[in-house]
């Protein structure tokens, strides 16, 4: 079941020993502030660990005759990028200085292309693809998850609830520094969630390992 944003409010103020409806210093602006801010770090942490469970997938036009084509805003980290070939998608390759054809002004066409450069936030190729569509782009990236605008909103279900509890102790946290208030034990507890949610992702992206099957 997923996790709301209205949950972790309530965690919230339980930590800060206020019931629900309280109206004070802490207001809801505030708490929604908070928990935003310890979610985007635990997505950071995702980006980071290469966390496939985060990533997503969108796909992308090639104009005819253009160099380059926009990275949307809502991408944080680019995991793979892949070219549309005839009816499969292939992965390109980054460019770099020992490709020469990409520093050059003008290098032509080619059917397909196999390398891309990131150049003005746009992928940007050279020699310019002659074999264009609306989704001849295949982007897999991690994002940071959807903006907090109401408490009824979901998080996303990557988010677990090892996640919860450190968005709970971080949260409260923060609020409770706006007063001058620090409480070592809440510090104490999310240093010890951060340290399990970092085992988690690790985990999640381990690789499996193939073992030749045994013949007596």
């Amino acid at each position: 079941m997923a996790i709301t944003v209205g949950e972790i409010e309530s965690d919230v103020l339980h930590m800060l020993q206020k019931s629900p409806g309280y109206q004070g210093i802490y207001t809801e602006e505030k708490i929604k502030m908070a928990i935003q801010d310890s979610i985007d770090y635990i997505a950071v942490e995702q980006m980071l660990g290469d966390d496939s469970w985060n990533s997503k997938i969108v796909y992308l036009p090639v104009e005819e005759g253009k160099h380059s084509t926009p990275i949307p805003g809502y991408v944080g980290m680019i995991h793979e990028v892949r070219y549309k070939v005839v009816s499969e998608y292939l992965p390109l390759l980054y460019d770099t200085h020992a490709m020469a054809a990409q520093y050059t002004r003008d290098s032509g066409y080619t059917q397909y292309p196999s390398r891309y450069r990131i150049v003005d936030n746009e992928f940007y190729f050279n020699p310019i693809p002659s074999i264009t569509a609306d989704d001849a782009i295949q982007l897999e990236y991690h994002g940071y998850p959807e903006r907090i605008l109401e408490s009824g909103q979901q998080l996303e279900r990557n988010f677990d609830f090892a996640m919860r509890h450190y968005i709970k102790y971080r949260a409260a946290s923060i609020l409770a520094s706006m007063t001058g208030r620090e409480v070592k034990e809440w510090t104490k507890y999310e240093e010890q969630w951060q340290y399990r949610l970092n085992q988690l992702l690790n985990r999640r992206v381990k690789t499996t390992v193939y073992v030749k099957d045994f013949d007596p």
